[in-house]
């Protein structure tokens, strides 16, 4: 398998948890910038 069909697989729901943890990351990452 390639990887979009992988990516195509994954639940909606897997991705934006990723994607809030990746925001959240960040965010603290920039708090402690700040």
């Amino acid at each position: 398998m390639g990887e979009m069909q992988i990516i195509q697989l994954v639940p909606n729901k897997w991705v934006s948890e990723s994607i809030l943890m990746s925001i959240t990351g960040l965010k603290k990452n920039t708090i402690k910038t700040a």
